[in-house]
């Protein structure tokens, strides 16, 4: 399995990727091991999808990058706090 991954750190950065271990992803964001994830700390997963293709979850990758995606998920999330 596939997933598509939205973590979030405690400074409020998002990072949307796509995964078939996303512990050990998780791990790694933790390590600050790139670029984009030394901005934060304490990254949490917010959002989680499964898919048995790769490239159906990079399809979801690409489009939860865009703006409608972007719109999709903050809506998702504050629904979700009510």
């Amino acid at each position: 399995m596939y997933y598509t991954y939205i973590f979030e750190s405690k400074e409020g950065y998002r990072c949307v990727g796509v995964a078939k271990d996303v512990d050990s992803k998780l791990r790694q964001h933790a390590k600050k091991s790139s670029i984009w994830t030394k901005k934060g700390s304490r990254w949490r997963i917010i959002y989680l999808e499964e898919f048995s293709e790769e490239s159906m979850a990079i399809q979801r990758e690409r489009w939860l990058k865009t703006a409608a995606g972007k719109y999709y998920i903050s809506n998702l999330l504050e629904h979700s706090k009510n």
